[in-house]
């Protein structure tokens, strides 16, 4: 975490959340790999995103990788990743990967 971030989120602050969760990836070393953790709501503020009306969308840019955000959409075709969050129960995406 950077600049203060860690007093606001993070292990620091949700001991027990990252416990539970680093137990996780103990138990399913092979997914340790697949996911990361990020602190979405810092995030929107920081960028003035409304996250309950935007969604983010990233492309691949050769050897970099860009996230927009755009007007969250009722429904999307295919995509190469999801990120998913709590506050939406897990059914729906906060950031698409565009094909």
């Amino acid at each position: 975490m950077c600049c203060g971030d860690d007093e606001i989120a993070g292990p620091a602050v949700d001991v027990e959340f990252f416990t539970e969760v680093w137990q996780v990836f103990d138990k399913y070393p092979e997914a340790r790999r697949k996911y990361s953790i990020s602190t979405l709501p810092l995030q929107a503020k920081r960028l003035g995103v409304d996250l309950q009306a935007d969604e983010a969308v990233t492309r691949y840019d050769g050897d970099r990788i860009i996230t927009e955000f755009e007007p969250r959409q009722a429904r999307r075709a295919h995509h190469m990743c999801c990120e998913w969050s709590e506050p939406h129960r897990w059914r729906s995406c906060v950031r698409w990967c565009q094909e």
